[in-house]
């Protein structure tokens, strides 16, 4: 062990403790695999912004230390994963397995909840040693520019592929053909649901469901001039909650709270709305950003798992406290809860009534339930287990608070779109406001 921590220090340069692509000599015996949660930040970096007390902003000020040996690591570790992601994506779409489910003798082995299955990863380990290597001498040849120049060019072709994907195109097409019958007002809300819904392949994380609510999330926070100031401003509001429920005091519901701070310096109602939406997920699922945006999506990650560790907390001792307008019986899941609500918030900011806001929301999240539960049933529990294990199956997904959240989460959100809506300047919008 104390071989391999020695060699991790004369391969990055000046002291670099948490290199990402950690490994030996022989690219065949490489220890460093895709890892599963972060896959380009890497098990040890991902181990610090956890394990470390610092606040998120000391974190942040203690990598940034490390210029660019933190920058190259990262370029590096992009141009190795997307090469070895493609030819793997290329497969999968040829195959369309977008709805394939664990059979009897399989259980997708998550090492927590929506990262890469490690059926996914470990066939491609092998390759991934041999891409590292590779990697590597192409690094070590030229400067920094021109490593995450290259960083980026693989890291769109990857991306490119992946909204090629069947399930992709069929979602977002754009030859509907409903949607030539559909009057003007009609073709612009399906337009703002899908860019809303951002609905992108499950590779790799073969789920049973679309997840949606990502790419335009992490496109929209990337381009925030002030992120880390809005993340900031976040997790002091979420801290700064809970130590006043913790003293006693009337601290009010945890989503109004953390909203009202967030516009309070200056940040807008939809700001909150989006960070939120990024906070309350499972998993960061950052990749492409990395590439496109190294410094936004370091930012991204660590906050994230700050904030990961902070809700869960709040959850587990103010459950009752959180939600602004109705006391759920069974934990929803907070990011249900939140996108509901950024999706009300978008339509009803776009003109459209608060009643058409809250169906769009609700009809969203029954939708991706009911799919998601008709994809994961099996022959056998249809056949063998009946209608009490269907039931049960149902109650694990959360299905039904799942779609009370897309009712109550988009009546909270068009809600503030009514307020913000009533507080703007004059302007032009297409629709009632009421």
């Amino acid at each position: 062990m104390q071989e391999k921590k020695q060699h991790s220090r004369q391969a990055s340069g000046n002291g670099y403790p948490y290199s990402i692509v950690d490994h030996l000599e022989q690219p065949q015996l490489s220890t460093r695999f895709i890892e599963p949660t972060s896959p380009i930040l890497g098990e040890k970096l991902v181990a610090y912004i956890k394990e470390s007390e610092e606040s998120p902003a000391e974190v942040l000020q203690h990598l940034r230390s490390y210029g660019e040996e933190l920058e190259t690591d990262i370029a590096r570790s992009c141009i190795t994963y997307f090469n070895v992601m493609i030819p793997g994506l290329h497969q999968f779409q040829e195959d369309y397995r977008f709805d394939r489910i664990p059979t009897e003798s399989t259980q997708w082995t998550e090492v927590e909840a929506s990262a890469i299955p490690l059926e996914v990863l470990l066939p491609l380990h092998p390759d991934y040693a041999i891409h590292l290597s590779a990697t590597d001498r192409y690094v070590a040849s030229r400067p920094l520019k021109q490593v995450q120049d290259s960083a980026r060019s693989v890291a769109q072709k990857y991306q490119t592929q992946k909204i090629n994907c069947p399930s992709v195109i069929n979602a977002l097409r754009d030859d509907n053909p409903w949607k030539s019958l559909l009057p003007g007002r009609c073709r612009r809300l399906l337009e703002i649901n899908t860019r809303v819904s951002a609905a992108e392949s499950a590779y790799p994380r073969l789920q049973h469901s679309i997840n949606g609510y990502v790419r335009s999330i992490y496109t929209d926070l990337c381009a925030n001039d002030h992120l880390q100031s809005l993340l900031e401003t976040t997790y002091q509001a979420s801290l700064d909650w809970m130590a006043g429920l913790n003293q006693g005091a009337a601290m009010g519901d945890y989503f109004n709270y953390v909203q009202s701070r967030t516009v309070s310096q200056g940040f807008t109602t939809r700001d909150a709305l989006l960070v939120m939406c990024y906070a309350t997920r499972n998993m960061p699922n950052i990749d492409v950003e990395y590439a496109s945006h190294p410094s936004e999506a370091l930012m991204l990650e660590v906050y994230f798992w700050k904030m990961k560790e902070l809700l869960s907390t709040i959850v587990r001792d103010h459950f009752d406290y959180i939600f602004p307008n109705h006391r759920f019986e069974t934990n929803p899941m907070l990011y249900h809860y939140a996108t509901a609500a950024y999706l009300a918030y978008e339509i009803r900011s776009s003109g459209y009534t608060s009643a058409t806001a809250v169906a769009f929301a609700f009809m969203s999240k029954a939708g991706y339930k009911m799919h998601k539960y008709v994809h994961s049933l099996s022959h056998e529990l249809v056949n063998k287990g009946g209608v009490i294990d269907m039931a049960k199956l149902m109650k694990a997904q959360r299905s039904l608070p799942g779609v009370q959240a897309g009712v109550f989460g988009g009546q909270y959100g068009a809600q503030l779109a009514r307020k913000d809506l009533r507080q703007s300047a004059p302007r032009t919008i297409a629709g009632k406001i009421d």
